[in-house]
């Protein structure tokens, strides 16, 4: 037989039931929003309702993309490919060293770095050149920072990654 529990401590289960599923609805809700939930068949419009305005977005020819991303304290960027319709085809998170090593100096520009990886978390001047500063997940387990030099005209000259030393935190 269960034991009868008295009054105020039945309302005080009752309320902390239904704090603590409140609280599971705002979290579902936040995840709902992260921009890793985009899926494939999604449309252009969902991706704005659900999403907000991308953080980049560029058309050419039958090549549609939009970026949407976490930085800067996310360290993530995913890129959904759309196709002439305007449906996701596929989506996948860039901000990683594989997607790194598809940049081609003297060939890629400002523009094919925006596509691929939306806006840097910090862009300065290095060297005399424009700098461009991603921070990521190497090995999705090291915080990194992956700087993308541009010369004059825009076009990338190099790459150079490294630690994250935004994310060290003082020793105690």
């Amino acid at each position: 037989m269960m034991p009868i529990l008295s009054r105020p401590v039945t309302l005080c289960l009752l309320r902390g039931a239904i704090a603590l599923t409140s609280g599971c609805v705002v979290l579902l809700a936040g995840c709902a929003s992260y921009p890793g939930a985009i899926a494939p068949g999604m449309t252009h419009d969902e991706l704005i309702a659900r999403f907000g305005v991308p953080a980049s977005e560029r058309h050419r020819g039958d090549d549609w993309t939009v970026v949407y991303t976490t930085e800067p304290a996310g360290q993530q960027a995913f890129q959904a490919q759309l196709d002439v319709s305007g449906r996701v085809v596929s989506v996948v998170q860039v901000l990683d060293s594989w997607a790194f090593a598809k940049v081609v100096p003297q060939q890629w520009t400002h523009e094919d770095v925006l596509a691929a990886f939306g806006p840097p978390t910090e862009k300065r001047r290095l060297s005399g050149m424009e700098c461009w500063d991603y921070h990521y997940k190497q090995d999705a387990s090291f915080d990194a920072s992956m700087s993308i030099f541009f010369d004059d005209a825009g076009r990338v000259v190099r790459l150079e990654n490294g630690p994250d030393f935004s994310r060290d935190r003082p020793i105690k």
